[in-house]
């Protein structure tokens, strides 16, 4: 086999734990999001308070496409805009009641999985998955110039 080959291995495999994982436990979040918006938020979640541009920036994304997305998720209550205090032209975008909400169960799934599944790696094994995506998510940014 070559190195490709168990690449693509890995990735398959990996594809089919997050099939097993979103349809056993992600999908008891009821989350009515496309995946564009779930991207949006969250990165919203991750670098709150959130910037119109920044969000446009870092999903690649126009700046049209990311409000029509932040549109729809402040009507549902995911986000909420507010004036930027330092400048008064910026819009600043933080997670709201329902993303909040969301994110807390997501949170809950995450430790039920973790404790269910991953707890029974070692802690030696865990480490090398960690490290492992580290130097992978170091190569890919470097590599496009996007971190």
């Amino acid at each position: 086999m070559k190195q490709g080959d168990f690449i693509k291995e890995g990735f398959l495999l990996f594809d089919k734990i997050n099939h097993h994982l979103a349809i056993n436990y992600y999908s008891l979040l009821e989350i009515e999001l496309t995946p564009k918006q779930f991207m949006v938020l969250h990165l919203i979640h991750e670098i709150e308070p959130a910037k119109i541009q920044d969000i446009s920036h870092q999903l690649h994304l126009s700046m049209s496409s990311v409000s029509q997305l932040v549109n729809k998720l402040e009507q549902e209550n995911y986000v909420s805009r507010s004036i930027n205090p330092q400048n008064r032209r910026e819009i600043l975008v933080t997670v709201g009641k329902k993303g909040k909400e969301f994110f807390k169960k997501y949170e809950e799934m995450d430790d039920l999985v973790i404790e269910k599944y991953y707890s029974k790696l070692s802690i030696e094994e865990t480490k090398q998955f960690r490290d492992f995506a580290k130097k992978l998510y170091t190569l890919i940014t470097e590599e496009s110039g996007h971190v």
